[in-house]
């Protein structure tokens, strides 16, 4: 899909479009794709943000991007929920002995 047909996806079409496991991209992607989506149209959807965060599977990022890509933006930032994902993560790549029970 292109930029602009993705920008222009409804919430639940943009939600069905990252959940696809033949989706050819990496998390990081998937993760820019949703944070530009969310600020499209900001004031619309900043309240979808984080139903969308949870389908990006942080946990299979690389740590360096989960701190210098998740970790710095803004809507992770302001969003209490948003940084309890990220930390899910972080602690999921941290201690990779309890990752059985996450």
């Amino acid at each position: 899909a292109q930029e602009a047909e993705i920008l222009d996806m409804s919430k639940d079409m943009l939600r069905e479009f990252i959940s696809m496991d033949a989706l050819c991209a990496s998390e990081k992607t998937v993760f820019e794709v949703v944070v530009k989506w969310v600020q499209h149209d900001l004031k619309k959807r900043r309240a979808f943000f984080v139903s969308l965060l949870e389908l990006v599977r942080l946990p299979v990022m690389s740590g360096e991007d989960l701190v210098d890509v998740v970790g710095q933006c803004p809507l992770v930032r302001e969003s209490a929920e948003a940084q309890a994902l990220l930390n899910e993560a972080k602690d999921y790549l941290l201690v990779p002995e309890r990752q059985k029970d996450m």
